[in-house]
C-alpha cells in the first residue's frame, strides 16, 4: 500500500505542479485599437507599466492596457524610427535619413527629448537610468560604454580587439553579455 501510495504521489507531482506554474502565470488578450498588425509584431511590453510600445506611420505610441488609451511618445516627418528601446522612465530611439542618423532620448516623465552625440556600432541597450552601448574607440577596437541618460555622463566598461562582439544586452540587472570568440 505505501508502494503505490508513493508511486501515485510520484505520477500526479508533476501534473499538479504544471496546474501550479498555470495558474501563476496571467495571460491577458489584448486588442490595440487602430494599430496596424505589423506595427505590432515587433512591440514592445513594459511590466512597470502595463502598456505596449509599437511604431506605426513614422511615430512612437503607448498603449496602456489598464486605461485602454493610446498616447503618441514620439513622431519624425522623415526617415524611420529603428531600434527602440523602452523602460517606464525613457523611451530611446534610432530616427535614420538619408543624411544621417542620430540617437534621440526621450525623458517620459518630463516629455523632453534630446539628441545623443554619440557613434554607436550596432545595438544598444537601455537599462534603469542608463544606456549601454558599443562604440570604436582610439584603436579601432570595441568599446562597451555607459551612458547615464540623467546626467549625461560617459564611461567606458570593457574594451576588446576583437570585432566578434557585436550584440550586447543586460541580463539579471547585473551583467554585460555578448558574444566573442577566443582563438
Amino acid at each position: 500500500v505505501a508502494l503505490m501510495l508513493c508511486l501515485m504521489i510520484g505520477l500526479a507531482l508533476p501534473v499538479l505542479q504544471k496546474d501550479d506554474i498555470r495558474a501563476k502565470l496571467m495571460i491577458d488578450k489584448v486588442t490595440v485599437p487602430n494599430a496596424e498588425y505589423s506595427s505590432l509584431i515587433a512591440s514592445q511590453y513594459v511590466y512597470e507599466t502595463r502598456e505596449i510600445i509599437y511604431e506605426q506611420h513614422n511615430a512612437l505610441y503607448s498603449f496602456d492596457i489598464d486605461k485602454q488609451m493610446t498616447k503618441e511618445l514620439a513622431s519624425i516627418e522623415n526617415g524611420f524610427i529603428f531600434n527602440t528601446q523602452v523602460t517606464k522612465d525613457w523611451v530611446v530611439y534610432e530616427h535614420v535619413t538619408d543624411e544621417r542618423n542620430a540617437i534621440i532620448v526621450v525623458n517620459r516623465q518630463s516629455q523632453q527629448s534630446e539628441i545623443l552625440s554619440i557613434d554607436t556600432l550596432g545595438n544598444y541597450n537601455v537599462y534603469n537610468d542608463s544606456l549601454i552601448y558599443m562604440k570604436e574607440n582610439d584603436t579601432n577596437a570595441a568599446q562597451f560604454m555607459r551612458y547615464d541618460l540623467r546626467t549625461g555622463e560617459t564611461e567606458p566598461l570593457w574594451s576588446t580587439n576583437r570585432w566578434e562582439s557585436i550584440y550586447s544586452f543586460i541580463e539579471d540587472d547585473k551583467f554585460i553579455v555578448f558574444n566573442q570568440r577566443f582563438n
